[in-house]
């Protein structure tokens, strides 16, 4: 079994069904593909031109279709002898499994798939596109909400503006009996 880390607010969207699908960067080496496709093993296979080399590379996912992974929630909790959050680890008793694996550029995701992502909104009220709660800003509209949480985690190079290549899992919840 895998385990995959997952912040708080993923962790609680996973448990209410809200969260059905995540996304994680290809390898650097296959940013610059101009055609991918999926091989019947389940690997992905990258079309580059490399100087006047039209070359195939083959990029296996992390996860495949069938695969069980344990949540490991990532937390933070603020010291008492310390002024700054530290971040933990805790295993959870939540499990997934790999239902679908596909490879698309990041902006290509729809309004569904940032449900899927377990992205909540809030209906607009008065015309702005979000609002602050407990001093957190909570976007109105779906995609300024995936933005913004995508380029609080992704490094320098893969932000939402670069629009790498993604695998997208889709899982569902089991009981790991």
């Amino acid at each position: 079994m895998k385990n995959i880390l997952m912040n708080t607010e993923m962790t609680k969207a996973i448990l209410d069904g809200r969260k059905v699908q995540f996304r994680e960067v290809l390898n650097d080496m296959y940013q610059n593909c101009y055609q991918i496709k999926k091989a019947v093993s389940g690997n992905f296979q990258c079309r580059e031109l490399i100087g006047d080399e039209d070359i195939w590379m083959t990029e296996k996912p992390k996860y495949k279709n069938g695969d069980v992974l344990q949540v490991v929630e990532e937390y933070e909790m603020c010291m008492s002898d310390s002024s700054e959050d530290e971040l933990f680890e805790r295993d959870t008793n939540i499990f997934l499994k790999i239902t679908n694996v596909r490879v698309e550029k990041l902006q290509d995701m729809h309004v569904q798939d940032i449900k899927k992502e377990g992205i909540q909104t809030l209906p607009p009220t008065d015309g702005y596109h979000s609002r602050f709660s407990n001093g957190k800003k909570i976007f109105i509209e779906p995609f300024p909400s995936f933005i913004n949480l995508w380029n609080k985690t992704a490094p320098k190079g893969y932000k939402w503006d670069d629009n790498p290549y993604v695998f997208v899992y889709e899982f569902e919840r089991i009981n790991n009996d």
